[in-house]
C-alpha cells in the first residue's frame, strides 16, 4: 500500500511512491453531492448539487476537505439517525475536485502499481496453478 498526500492544486490526493507500506492503510474515497444530501451533510456545505465530480473525501466515517477533518459520524447504527460531528463553524463552500488533473499527476505511479500488481498476480498463478481445478483472473 502507498500513502497519499493532499494536493491543493487539484483538490485531490497524490500517491506517494517512496512511502510504500507493508500493511493496508485506510483507503480514502471520493464523496459526491448525492452522499452529502443523503447524510444531511449538505446543510453545512455550499455547493452545486448537480456537480458530478467529487466534492469532499472520506476516510472511514471522517469527511475531509483540504486534507483536514470537516465532519464525522459517530455511533452509526442501521435504522437510527446519523450522529454528525462538525469540526468547523458556519458553512463551507465546496468546489469540485479536478479529477482529470489529479489522475494525470498520479499517472506514472499508477502505471508502476498496475505493473507490480500484474507481476504479483502472475507469481501467485505460477505458484498455485498445480493446486487449482480452474483458473480465473478478472
Amino acid at each position: 500500500m502507498y500513502s497519499y498526500t493532499w494536493d491543493a492544486k487539484t483538490g485531490g490526493y497524490l500517491i506517494n511512491p517512496r512511502q510504500q507500506m507493508r500493511y493496508v492503510a485506510n483507503e480514502i474515497r471520493p464523496v459526491f453531492a448525492q452522499e452529502l444530501a443523503l447524510t444531511g451533510l449538505n446543510e453545512r456545505f455550499d455547493y452545486d448539487p448537480s456537480t458530478v465530480e467529487p466534492l469532499l473525501w472520506a476516510q472511514k466515517n471522517v469527511y475531509l476537505l483540504n486534507g483536514e477533518r470537516m465532519a464525522q459520524f459517530n455511533g452509526t447504527r442501521y435504522g437510527q439517525s446519523l450522529n454528525r460531528q462538525y469540526f468547523f463553524d458556519g458553512k463551507r463552500k465546496l468546489k469540485p475536485v479536478d479529477i482529470t488533473r489529479m489522475v494525470a499527476k498520479n499517472a506514472a505511479i499508477m502505471d508502476i502499481m498496475v505493473a507490480d500488481t500484474k507481476r504479483r498476480t502472475k507469481e501467485l498463478y505460477d505458484k498455485d496453478i498445480g493446486r487449482c481445478d480452474e483458473e480465473v483472473i478478472n
